[in-house]
């Protein structure tokens, strides 16, 4: 019998390989909207991190980088309250 493999995604931020299912997906939607995608099932651009990197990646912008695009300070301030 065939196993079922473990999807991985790289973190935005430290760049390591780790379970999907284990990190935070935020997706730039196709109007530019940046939305956190908690059922990893909007469409568009898509960037992983997991939820103990959150204080880098604000300092580091990391979003910002991975999505290509301006990221509001009021997404970093939801993630905080959401995961933090």
């Amino acid at each position: 019998m065939k196993t079922k493999h473990k999807i991985e995604r790289i973190s935005c931020v430290t760049r390591q390989k780790n379970d999907a299912s284990q990190m935070i997906r935020i997706a730039k939607l196709a109007s530019g909207e940046i939305v956190i995608d908690r059922a990893r099932n909007q469409g568009g651009f898509g960037a992983y991190l997991n939820a103990e990197e959150l204080p880098l990646a604000r300092k580091k912008n990391a979003l910002a980088r991975a999505l290509k695009t301006n990221v509001p300070q009021s997404v970093y301030d939801e993630l905080e309250e959401i995961y933090g």
